[in-house]
């Protein structure tokens, strides 16, 4: 499958050299008035994925409500939909909004969410859900005992948890909790953000969650494979093939708002492989992205024409 890319002029050249992006889907675009031809590039994708099923894990991160919001729950599964895989493990962790203060649990409006991912085949009948809420108060010295598990902190003394990025510290007790080796993860779906809908390439074989396990399992040093939306750049980084580097932030990541992770590969097993405590405070991609790529692993991304799902601008109201 063939696929053409062009460079971004209004984006700065990264130490990898110029930053592609795919040509606009709509040839009437803008953007498309810009481009001259010795900026476009054409690249070989759909590679052959290991069809091999895996266990993954559904990981939903919410705050305390969401689930029992009507619009944001259709929202939400209506994007999953479009993954076309029915998970057998879910792990749902709910974060409150004030971060000194306990997360709860509204057992009947979660039940009834739970009953929709599966009425939907998100989840199998026979699913295994776990379902954590963060508890910052009552926990407090739990999740600093956490914390100095992934991150080098020479006491508990000197961490506080609530001293972060946004919603940063359910990520890291996410990764760290999965209770499967692949972790897949999409953020609810927020207006001014993104959604995900079908693509024009929906055979089983471009399925985006198992050529993502695919990937991980070639790239021994691949950790987090993202999915691109047409505008994101990407760069040629000679360690990988040119289609799966992607740009963001000036690095080589990706954004969090979905993607495929091996955990196993991510979380730290000694006082020599935990994360440098700095990145605790810092923005949530390029701080895994950063203290990953210490460890000489980097996250990689496929493209929205390759798979069975494309990343758009959110719509509201559809």
């Amino acid at each position: 499958m063939k696929n053409k890319i062009c460079i971004n002029h209004n984006l700065k050249t990264s130490k990898y050299g110029p930053i592609y992006i795919d040509l606009p889907p709509d040839t009437n675009h803008p953007f498309n008035n810009y481009i001259e031809e010795k900026d476009i590039k054409e690249i070989e994708l759909n590679h052959i994925t290991d069809m091999t099923n895996p266990s993954v894990c559904l990981n939903i991160m919410m705050v305390t409500g969401d689930y029992d919001n009507e619009e944001k729950v259709n929202k939400f599964i209506q994007s999953l939909e479009n993954f076309e895989y029915t998970f057998k493990y879910a792990f749902i962790v709910i974060d409150s909004i004030k971060k000194d203060e306990d997360a709860n649990i509204d057992e009947s409006a979660m039940n009834n969410f739970i009953k929709k991912l599966k009425e939907k085949k998100i989840l199998s009948d026979d699913a295994m859900v776990r379902i954590d809420a963060l508890q910052y108060k009552t926990k407090a010295i739990e999740y600093k005992e956490l914390l100095i598990k992934i991150f080098n902190y020479e006491s508990i003394d000197k961490i506080q948890v609530n001293k972060t990025y946004k919603n940063a510290f359910a990520y890291y007790y996410s990764l760290y909790h999965s209770p499967k080796q692949y972790m897949f993860h999409i953020d609810l779906p927020r207006a001014g953000r993104v959604e995900y809908v079908k693509s024009d390439n929906n055979e089983k074989d471009n399925n985006f969650i198992l050529k993502c396990v695919h990937l991980l399992k070639e790239f021994d040093k691949s950790c987090f494979i993202g999915l691109l939306g047409w505008y994101e750049g990407r760069v040629n980084n000679n360690k990988y093939k040119n289609e799966f580097s992607a740009y963001f932030d000036a690095k080589i990541q990706i954004s969090l708002q979905c993607w495929v992770c091996d955990t196993y590969r991510w979380k730290p097993t000694s006082d020599n492989t935990r994360y440098n405590r700095g990145f605790y405070r810092y923005q949530t991609e390029n701080a895994i992205s950063s203290s990953i790529s210490g460890r000489g692993l980097t996250s990689l991304a496929l493209h929205g024409c390759e798979v069975n799902v494309n990343k758009i601008g959110f719509r509201k109201n559809q």
